[in-house]
């Protein structure tokens, strides 16, 4: 199975997305938040996975993210040994090479069948290390994964002499459409030359029928404008030629989408117009061919307000799991979606509510010098 080096290293830097839960951030191994180690599978539904899987033959960057350089080292050691090779790095201008070696960087993406243990192949996609999440998105129907899949990096004089300090703008990305019913094969989505590099998915429709993603003209461009994937045609639009976005917030940690669906297919949109100087970003709302005008930010997820010595779990539309430690031992605590219940779903050592544990209170007094002073005191 294809997983991140421990701690989320952008070294293969996952991001998994919709699904069972329909979640709009990326699906974490812990519940620590920022760029931490991601899940490389999620669930469609009761009982089937779509996982990424590295091709046979290949070890994850995990299992290999201490020995690869040392391997690395020595392969070229050979090779300069053997006058087989130059001591000059490839770069654009052995592209040619490069080609080949894209191939060895691949990953499987699986359909799993829990119940019957069954494994269906639907598509291999580049998967180049170290620049660029591989980003799958699944479709609110679960019939559709968008896959943005990086393939190498952008050449240097693209860039130009002031990169970007961030892995997603260096990143020649592949867009790519894979049905989950296996009906079709994976699609290979044509861009337009205002939407050259791909750089990130942003949110489907609530019909599952159009993405939204984020793209740039050139590697040296600073601004992304928001672009529409017509799910059944394959086209790509620009939504508001007018608005542009700033491109150093994508990359593994979660981020605010910049663009959202609105039940009515309208859209909100953040950016700035082209004419008003950075830093000035504001939410726009768009509907049909009208033009966009200012609206308010959408609302963020109402956060749980648990117990100091609460943990969440997960959270999404079914409702909340979290992890409560108490004087009675260890709950796990459920809470349904639009209600105010709690539900304790199991609890562990229960012999702690046997135990006197007595009260703890607090006496204030003051120093000699007269500086107030607090005492914990323990009584039983």
């Amino acid at each position: 199975m294809m997983t991140m080096t421990r701690y989320g290293s952008p070294l293969n830097a996952l991001d998994l997305r919709g699904g069972a839960d329909a979640k709009r951030q990326s699906l974490g191994c812990t519940p620590s938040e920022g760029a931490g180690e991601r899940a490389p599978f999620l669930w469609l539904d009761e009982h089937r996975l779509l996982v990424l899987q590295m091709p046979a033959g290949q070890n994850s960057s995990l299992l290999t993210q201490n020995t690869r350089a040392l391997e690395f080292a020595g392969e070229i050691a050979q090779t300069l040994r053997d006058g087989t090779t130059s001591t000059v790095d490839v770069a654009d201008s052995g592209r040619k090479y490069l080609s080949s070696t894209r191939a060895q960087y691949q990953v499987e993406i699986s359909l799993i069948d829990a119940a019957s243990g069954e494994r269906q192949l639907l598509a291999n996609v580049p998967a180049f290390p170290f620049r660029g999440m591989l980003s799958v998105v699944v479709s609110p129907d679960r019939k559709t994964a968008a896959v943005l899949a990086p393939a190498g990096v952008i050449p240097p004089q693209e860039v130009g002499p002031k990169p970007l300090n961030n892995d997603e703008t260096a990143s020649d990305k592949r867009l790519i459409l894979i049905d989950l019913t296996a009906k079709c094969p994976p699609r290979r989505v044509t861009v337009p030359e205002e939407a050259r590099y791909p750089l990130d998915l942003l949110d489907w429709s609530p019909d599952s029928t159009a993405l939204l993603l984020r793209a740039r003209a050139s590697g040296s461009t600073r601004d992304v404008r928001v672009f529409r994937l017509d799910a059944s045609s394959g086209k790509v639009s620009s939504v508001a030629p007018n608005l542009v976005d700033r491109a150093w917030d994508a990359g593994p940690v979660d981020h605010e989408l910049s663009a959202r669906w609105l039940k009515n297919s309208s859209l909100l949109i953040r950016g700035r117009q082209i004419s008003a100087s950075e830093g000035t970003e504001t939410w726009w709302y768009l509907s049909g061919g009208s033009k966009p005008r200012p609206a308010s930010p959408p609302t963020k997820s109402k956060r749980l307000d648990l117990p100091s010595s609460a943990q969440l779990l997960a959270q999404d539309r079914y409702g909340s799991i979290w992890r409560e430690l108490t004087d009675r031992g260890v709950a796990l605590q459920g809470r349904p979606a639009g209600t105010n219940r709690t539900l304790e779903l199991f609890r562990v050592n229960h012999h702690l509510a046997s135990i006197d544990w007595g009260t703890i209170s607090t006496i204030d007094y003051v120093s000699e010098g007269g500086a107030p002073l607090h005492v914990a005191r323990h009584r039983r």
